[in-house]
């Protein structure tokens, strides 16, 4: 017994002497690894520095100056400076089992590239069959791994392809004990660089991960992730993660429950499901932003403030929607939202490739814009009335227009803006292959209001555009708040014109706008103040001195042209029952000011309002129209001087004609002095 028990006791002994003298000369095996990589997988092996090793305790090799290259290559894609692994020598002698203490990678650098015709560096041919690639599958299957801890450290990978050029560094990576379906600890410190469009970001994170023995299936829980990325002339931008889940590479699929993406103020929450992750990687699931405060997230990302005439706006929003796409495209269907006290609702979603994209369907319940506008200006030098002038302006962004497609709706149940209120208002936008159309339509103020937008933009040349607006049933009054002229307002207006700037648009505007106002009144007090001229010359009563200052009709109808621009050539032609208005001017949007010189003639008749005694029916009425745009007719239109003078000299030698020449001239340097004493009141001087 004593004999068995003595040679039990000496099995562990021989063993451990047969491993000593076989780690003794550990240089004998440079070439047996790398026949044995190259048989397996296809690449060639060099250990271009040392193999050493340390017996006890533990098992322990260290190897330096590793070179990795497909076979018949002379160029590494793969180099170590050190390896150091910690083995547990037991379960590797009496299992089989590679149980590692600890294993110490120093210095990685992996450099890929991706050949024009699509071939990477590290791509091999002919080495491994399907017999040696079922062998390879069965001996990783049959692999245990335990180690108990790992560190990776100095690790840089770089990918260049033709259209991209990609750095990363690992600066470290630290784990727990690394053993297949049990959670292990990580650690890691990352930066990453997309050197052809100048962003790099630095990732730090922590968590815990578990993988199965094939290393094709991982689960992690509260995988935290810090991220700061930067990006040429923009602020660094700082994001924080954690991560639930799992993945799996042999399904390629990826899981995320309840995971949390923070940028600043900003918090979602997302369950995602992925797919097709070898090929094109697909996703579907749910994002749920928590409230937070606009103004407050861009002034801390440092990006450039809004600021709005409400300083309340933009303090509030939330949001949850279902989320569905790919790498080319993201969209987001069922979103429900708030900005402020407005609700939003509707899908929308954003497409990358050669023209970037975004479509949507959205519905608002009530927009107040004045609220988001940007601040008055206040008042300057230039200003009319204290309200600043305008400047020029592009109306039609060309270039960006052309670099992006659009395919939307806006549906909004009440617009306010200032004192105005729209309700039912549809807007609609397509934009693509340099061809622009919007269409609005509203209705308020007991009618209806359609617009439609045409634009052709050709890149390099000059955008062309067309104008059409119809309004049915609108109560002026309403609408503009004006008191000179009331009804209800059917209108067709049909502009062209052509350019992006402002200025370009006013000066080239062409087209006819043709208006009927219905059962409305006029201020015609201008009228009334040259026929009071008239009646005391003649001393006689045409009749119109009896108008009311605010006369109604029945209908008033007319059109207005534009013809090379708005400063001038405007061409007005209005009828108005036995009134007819003929008028020629312009309009100078940049000192908000018009120029009108307008004719009125006045008509004898049995049945209308506007009905005017002879002589004076069938004479044009001159009158002169200059000031503010926004001011009343009646403040802005006077008798024009040089015409008003030469119709009452006219009124005088028919009077002179109708009482006869003797009668008359006793009484003409009587007749005179009474006209220059009217026309000095009417005019003022």
């Amino acid at each position: 017994m004593k004999l068995i028990l003595a040679l039990l006791a000496l099995i562990p002994a021989l063993l451990f002497g047969v491993v000593l003298f076989l780690l003794d000369n550990p240089d004998l095996y440079r070439q047996q690894l790398n026949d044995a990589v190259r048989q397996q997988t296809g690449f060639e092996l060099s250990v271009n520095g040392d193999i050493s090793w340390r017996y006890w305790p533990p098992i322990a090799i260290k190897v330096t100056d590793i070179e990795i290259q497909p076979a018949g290559s002379d160029q590494p894609f793969l180099s170590l400076e050190t390896v150091a692994v910690d083995l547990k020598l037991i379960p590797l002698l009496l299992s089989g089992e590679l149980a590692i203490d600890g294993l110490t990678i120093d210095g990685l650098t992996l450099n890929t590239e991706v050949a024009a015709d699509g071939k990477g560096n590290w791509q091999v041919a002919d080495i491994a069959d399907a017999a040696a690639e079922t062998e390879s599958s069965a001996s990783s299957a049959s692999l245990t791994l335990d180690i108990a801890h790992m560190n990776i450290s100095n690790a840089t990978i770089r990918y260049r392809a033709p259209a991209a050029d990609y750095v990363i560094n690992l600066k470290s990576l630290t784990t727990g004990a690394a053993r297949s379906n049990e959670a292990t600890y990580i650690e890691f410190d990352v930066s990453a660089e997309d050197t052809l469009a100048g962003l790099s970001s630095s990732i730090q994170g922590a968590g815990n991960i578990t993988f199965n023995r094939e290393f094709d299936q991982y689960q992690f829980n509260q995988l935290t992730i810090k991220s700061r990325t930067s990006l040429s002339d923009m602020t660094d931008v700082q994001a924080n993660m954690t991560l639930n889940g799992d993945a799996d590479l042999s399904q390629g699929t990826a899981n995320l429950q309840a995971s949390q993406i923070q940028l600043a103020d900003l918090q979602a929450i997302i369950d995602l499901q992925i797919t097709q992750m070898q090929t094109t990687p697909s996703l579907k699931g749910t994002v749920n932003v928590q409230p937070f405060d606009v103004k407050s997230l861009l002034a801390k990302l440092q990006l450039p403030a809004i600021e709005t005439r409400n300083p309340d706006a933009l303090k509030r929003f939330e949001m949850t929607a279902n989320i569905e796409g790919t790498p080319a495209a993201v969209h987001l269907t069922n979103i429900k939202a708030k900005l402020d006290a407005m609700t939003i609702k509707g899908s929308a979603s954003a497409e990358l490739g050669d023209v970037s994209g975004a479509r949507f369907d959205l519905s608002l319940d009530t927009l107040a814009l004045s609220d988001y506008l940007p601040p008055d200006a206040g008042n300057n030098s230039g200003a009319n009335n204290g309200v600043p002038l305008p400047a020029d302006s592009e109306v039609l962004p060309v270039n960006s227009l052309n670099q992006y497609s659009l395919d939307g709706r806006f549906h909004i149940i009440q617009l306010n803006y200032e004192t105005y209120q729209l309700n039912d208002l549809n807007f609609t936008v397509t934009n693509s292959r340099e061809q622009l159309e919007v269409t609005t339509t509203a209705s308020g103020y007991n009618g209806q209001i359609k617009h439609h937008f045409a634009a052709r933009i050709p890149a390099g040349a000059t955008a062309t555009s067309t104008s059409r607006l119809t309004v049915s049933g609108v109560d002026i009054t309403a609408l503009t708040d004006v008191e000179w002229l009331t009804g209800s307002v059917e209108l067709a207006s049909d502009i062209r014109f052509r350019g992006h700037m402002l200025s370009e648009v006013l000066d080239s505007m062409n087209g006819s706008n043709q208006f009927l106002i219905k059962q409305g009144s006029l201020d015609v007090s201008p009228v009334k103040k040259i026929a009071g001229v008239i009646d005391s010359l003649r001393g006689q009563a045409s009749g119109i001195g009896e108008w009311p200052d605010k006369m109604p009709f029945e209908s008033l109808v007319g059109t207005l042209t534009l013809t090379d621009g708005i400063e001038a050539d405007q061409q007005l032609n209005v009828q108005l029952e036995t009134m007819t208005i003929v008028g020629t001017g312009g309009i100078d949007y940049w000192q908000n000011q018009l120029d009108y010189d307008l004719g009125i003639t006045l008509q004898e008749s049995a049945t209308s309002l506007f009905s005017v005694k002879p002589p004076l029916a069938g004479l044009r009425w001159p009158l002169h129209c200059a000031g503010a745009m926004d001011a009343s007719p009646a403040t802005l239109c006077l008798p024009n001087r040089k015409a008003t003078q030469a119709l009452v000299a006219d009124i005088i030698k028919q009077e002179l004609k109708r009482q006869g020449q003797e009668k008359l001239k006793a009484r003409l340097p009587e007749l005179q002095d009474k006209a220059k004493e009217l026309l000095k009141g009417l005019f003022g001087t």
